[in-house]
């Protein structure tokens, strides 16, 4: 609720901008990788050659990675959002947030992004997977997509962005307002357990 000069300036707008690097990196390699390598892997049984099958193998694939990435993701997500929110002032704060955060909140995180990352995925990478098959044979004639030229493969990804961004954002949003949870408050509500997790969802989504 604070202007842009009273939250830090330019330097306010970038805290966490650090732990955000730390995290993309090697969360996106994961994901990545382990997408490919599904696709690669479950390719040769589409038999048919359908529009269903290529997308279907998308949607499990972009699956298996947010599985992969978010072991790494979800942790570091948590520290960011701490950090932007200013609720920490240095490492050693840092430090101590994460060491007395309570376990219900870590797994009502891990629960809160994994189905916004895996709605993400699910949706994204399939529909642009379908999209560029769509276009490729209605264009080129073609049963791949390596036909299309950059600029239309950029818009089939535009298009898979914006439908995932519209059934995403609330699980968005429930992400955010778990990971910046304080343990004070968990205290308050008495949670105790991986099942309170559940409980927390429901509080924060009510």
């Amino acid at each position: 609720r604070r202007g842009l000069y009273e939250s830090g300036g330019f330097h306010g707008i970038y805290r966490g901008v650090g732990t955000a690097i730390c995290a993309a990196a090697p969360a996106s390699a994961m994901f990545f990788s382990t997408y490919e390598m599904t696709k690669a892997s479950l390719m040769p049984y589409n038999h048919t050659d359908s529009v269903l099958g290529y997308c279907g193998i998308g949607l499990v694939s972009s699956i298996m990675g947010e599985l992969a990435a978010g072991v790494y993701r979800v942790p570091m997500d948590l520290v960011k959002q701490r950090q932007q929110a200013g609720q920490v002032q240095s490492f050693a704060d840092l430090a101590r947030g994460v060491r007395s955060t309570h376990g219900s909140v870590f797994f009502a995180s891990y629960l809160a992004s994994f189905m916004r990352d895996i709605t993400h995925s699910s949706l994204q990478f399939p529909t642009y997977e379908y999209l560029k098959l769509v276009l490729a044979r209605w264009q080129l004639g073609a049963h791949h997509e390596e036909g299309l030229a950059t600029w239309q493969a950029a818009s089939c990804g535009s298009v898979a962005g914006i439908v995932s961004a519209f059934f995403t954002t609330p699980l968005d949003l429930l992400r955010t307002r778990l990971n910046l949870r304080s343990s004070a408050s968990i205290a308050k509500t008495g949670h105790i357990g991986r099942l309170s997790a559940f409980s927390l969802l429901y509080e924060e989504a009510a």
